[in-house]
């Protein structure tokens, strides 16, 4: 059986995100009966913002396994053809629950860019 389940949030005050102490969270989302979420913070001594699905699996009692063919989507509120979309396929486990992408903190909060509007991003996911 093939799932698909998109979701799509926006973080705002994106501008003040920090290590992973000041990361910023979406809504959790419920998918094949887990709880998802995505985070943001900086990675890379701050070079870069990384973008992770996360599974919140706070029963970490029982053993399981889930592979995920994800896509993020960071929106370019000036232009769709500039957005940036980030693919991967990777296996999520009870000791890995999350996997991500990176792109340039640099570029992302630079407004004349186009991937921030009113210190928000909007970030689509796709699993």
């Amino acid at each position: 059986m093939s799932f698909e389940y998109r979701f799509t949030d926006t973080f705002n005050s994106i501008s003040t995100v920090g290590d992973s102490s000041r990361a910023v969270f979406s809504k959790t989302h419920f998918f094949k009966d887990m709880p998802w979420y995505i985070s943001a913070h900086t990675i890379d001594k701050g070079l870069n913002l990384g973008i992770f699905l996360n599974c919140n699996d706070d029963d970490r009692k029982s053993q399981w396994r889930c592979q995920h063919k994800t896509a993020f989507k960071i929106r370019n509120h000036n232009d769709d053809e500039k957005s940036l979309t980030f693919q991967f396929h990777n296996t999520f486990t009870t000791s890995h629950l999350c996997w991500g992408v990176k792109a340039s903190k640099e570029r992302l909060l630079d407004k004349n860019e186009g991937f921030i509007k009113e210190d928000r991003r909007r970030v689509y996911q796709r699993a």
